[in-house]
């Protein structure tokens, strides 16, 4: 492809002294250290699946306090979640990129905390749907500030099967949820179940702030801004908690492209004309798991228990066992992940995501409460293994001057589908055909995922493959 050709136009300043910090980064052994940033960064992970899960398990709790009655304005609260997404994806990862990671990644708790308490005094649809909009702003920061900064410590050996798993905190919080489900919102009124339900989140959140505050700037991209001096000390320290000594023995020097501040609108535009194709395959990547991912909870939480006359009071158990098995999912693709590499994996796990969203059909129209056990966890398996596999790659394929810019803009235009996903397919069930279009819903699911297959088959031939090398090595 020509654009990995293309001369860098963004404003560069001049070349900085030469420095081995990333590659001693990337040599490093594992340590606890290591061990410590990934559980205190997966927590965003978490956030999400916790939000995401309470609100599917009592969409129609929250509709019946609320006064909602209507199938559109309930798939509207799965929306706007989304729509929230797509600015605060785009915006943050802006600022990640220019004023730093840190500061957006504590950034982004701060706004989940506040506007998830402000959800829980929500007495009117409105104002719901506009706090949970700005929640979902403060979660979508997460998205590309907290995957940069896990590829940028992890060393390259680790990159690829540690993101996965650090991924697998979706499943804490799905499980955290499904907890929350069973054991908490039922001893309170229909009023006050859903409310104490967001406020553990918002709680969750502070707890998980105040163990960020210690966490370091990304070296890497303080390099790229010129302040050696920082990135040397943050790199040494590590080197110091890891217990390994500074290392630069057969490490070959070189070089930290440094560039200045460009506003967002400048820095989208150069990062769109130097990796068109890369940007590109990053939105498709995550239009299709979005789609899937906030399309079919909603789907399934409105519209498909009814068609499989499933028991409401064994939602939450059904997203209990959902959450279970995305364990599976997630230790099997950190297992594959090195060892088959990205290029394979991808388009496999994505068609059997779509092929785990058409078995969800038969299982539904059978109404039968096994099937329907089972299909849902076949989805939450293929689904995970997906988009355990996408997300990792996003770091890997732009350079850290663009790297949470590129993650933010492929982010957000994945969250545009899924603000549609819960109203199209929803639509199309209840408006299309004879009523219950159960099928032509998840076909359309199922076509989302689908077309990763398809958009890998060029990615296999130009795209790169991130297997054993460095950040850097991916970029050149």
């Amino acid at each position: 492809m020509q654009e990995e050709k293309k001369r860098e136009s963004l404003a560069i300043e001049d070349q900085g002294p030469s420095t081995t910090l990333f590659k001693r980064l990337d040599n490093l052994k594992w340590s606890t250290w290591h061990t410590r940033v990934a559980l205190i960064l997966g927590t965003g992970w978490a956030l999400d699946a916790f939000e995401t899960s309470i609100v599917g398990a009592n969409i129609n709790l929250i509709s019946k306090d609320l006064g909602v009655t209507d199938t559109s304005s309930q798939a509207l609260i799965t929306s706007m979640w989304t729509a929230g997404g797509i600015v605060g994806a785009f915006v943050f990862g802006y600022i990640a990129d220019n004023y730093g990671r840190k500061v957006t990644f504590l950034a982004s708790l701060v706004l989940y905390s506040l506007f998830t308490v402000c959800t829980s005094f929500s007495q009117s649809l409105i104002f719901f749907l506009i706090f949970r909009t700005l929640t979902g702003a403060g979660v979508a920061a997460e998205y590309s500030a907290v995957t940069s900064s896990v590829a940028e410590f992890l060393p390259t050996s680790y990159r690829g099967k540690v993101s996965a798993l650090i991924l697998g905190a979706w499943t804490v919080g799905a499980l955290l949820a499904s907890i929350v489900n069973v054991l908490v919102i039922p001893k309170f009124s229909l009023h006050m179940g859903w409310r104490v339900a967001f406020s553990i989140g918002a709680i969750s959140a502070v707890f998980a702030l105040f163990a960020r505050r210690k966490m370091p700037e990304s070296p890497r991209w303080l390099l790229t801004k010129g302040r050696d001096e920082e990135a040397e000390q943050v790199v040494s320290h590590i080197e110091e908690e890891a217990k390994q000594p500074n290392n630069r023995e057969g490490i070959k020097e070189g070089p930290y492209e440094k560039y200045s501040t460009n506003d967002i609108f400048s820095l989208t535009f150069s990062l769109l004309y130097h990796y068109p194709f890369r940007t590109l395959f990053a939105c498709i990547l995550d239009l299709s798991q979005a789609f899937g991912a906030y399309g079919l909870s909603s789907f399934t939480s409105i519209s498909l228990l009814k068609l499989a006359n499933f028991p409401q009071d064994q939602y939450a158990f059904m997203l209990f066992l959902g959450a279970l098995s995305t364990i599976p999912g997630t230790l099997l693709t950190a297992l594959l992940y090195e060892k088959v590499g990205r290029k394979v994996l991808l388009p496999v796990n994505f068609a059997l995501a779509g092929i785990s969203v058409l078995v969800i059909y038969p299982c539904a129209v059978s109404q039968n409460i096994t099937y329907f056990y089972l299909g849902n966890m076949f989805y939450q398996f293929s689904y995970t293994m997906a988009w355990n596999t996408s997300y990792p790659m996003y770091s890997e394929i732009f350079p850290t001057k663009y790297r949470t810019t590129g993650i933010g803009f492929a982010v957000a235009v994945g969250r545009i589908g899924g603000f549609c996903a819960p109203l199209v397919l929803n639509w199309i069930y209840f408006d299309t055909g004879n009523g219950e279009n159960a099928i032509a819903a998840l076909l359309l699911c199922a076509f989302f995922f689908f077309s990763v297959c398809i958009a890998s088959i060029p990615w296999a031939i130009y795209g790169i493959e991130g297997r054993g090398k460095s950040l850097e090595e991916c970029i050149e």
